[in-house]
């Protein structure tokens, strides 16, 4: 093609040129276009040997046994696409982005289902769902307020619809809709202070509820320092990535164990995409 003869030509008479710094996107086009191992594979990972069999993707545990299996740096780009071909570009090119992985996976879920226990389950104690559901977005806008976050950043209501079905709750799991991205990032340190309120030291299921949460929150704060962490920021990164995983499959357990078929705390598969973000910091 016209655009494949010009490969490594001069953009311009200056004779600039462009790299190819990473590349992102959501599953679907990295599966469907890119050819990439994706949730609807068996083998759902290119970042590691990950399945849905022998080698559980979603074991977040440090002795996983996906975590022998990682791709070494510098591995080619599988799947064929002509992107492959592009000097230097590599697996570890293409990067996982909080945007899909996060907002719209680990986070929009770890906050749905939190909503979804102090109004459907009752955990805020007011009374009625309508007064758990009002009791909690009170919560939310003082939280708000205390923490100076900036108006544009804040939910503007809270409905039963945006975490749950309104019909048959019981028989789907929560999930976050009708929020934009940066709405869903600041729910987070939010929500992580409100649950202090509603933790039982003797209750695993709210600890652990409550360490997802803060260990989530510090994901974020860690992800703000600019366009490349420092050495140790990256360590600690790894750390608190972990443990919001962990936490989250415990609590997916726990929830199982209270109420046989109750559908909480759905372990996706970006849930295992996020455990590889650390490594692209």
């Amino acid at each position: 093609t016209k655009r494949a003869d010009q490969s490594g030509s001069h953009l311009w008479t200056q004779r600039v040129r462009g790299c190819l710094f990473y590349v992102t996107a959501d599953g679907e086009f990295l599966q469907n276009e890119l050819k990439l191992p994706g949730h609807s594979h068996n083998s759902c990972c290119f970042s590691c040997q990950a399945n849905k069999s022998d080698i559980p993707h979603n074991d977040f545990r440090a002795t996983a046994k996906w975590r022998s299996t990682l791709t070494k740096p510098g591995t080619p780009l599988p799947g064929g696409h002509p992107l492959g071909a592009v000097p230097g570009l590599n697996t570890f090119s293409v990067h996982y982005d909080t945007l899909h992985c996060l907002e719209e996976g680990v986070a929009a879920h770890a906050l749905a289902n939190t909503f979804f226990d102090l109004v459907v389950r009752g955990h805020a104690g007011a009374g009625t769902q309508d007064q758990n559901l009002q009791a909690v977005y009170r919560q939310i806008r003082q939280q708000y307020l205390e923490q100076g976050i900036d108006a544009s950043h804040r939910i503007k209501k809270l409905s039963l619809t945006n975490f749950s079905a309104r019909e048959k709750k019981y028989e789907k799991f929560p999930d976050l809709t009708g929020f934009k991205a940066k709405q869903i990032r600041y729910l987070a340190p939010v929500m992580a202070e409100i649950l202090q309120f509603y933790t039982d030291e003797d209750d695993a299921y709210s600890l652990h509820r409550l360490q997802c949460l803060q260990n989530l929150n510090s994901m974020y704060e860690l992800m703000d320092c600019g366009l490349h962490m420092g050495k140790e920021s990256i360590l600690q990164f790894k750390k608190v990535t972990d443990l919001c995983l962990l936490h989250f499959a415990r609590c997916a357990k726990l929830a199982m164990a209270m109420e046989a078929g109750l559908l909480q705390w759905n372990l996706i598969h970006k849930h295992h995409l996020v455990a590889h973000m650390p490594a692209q910091a």
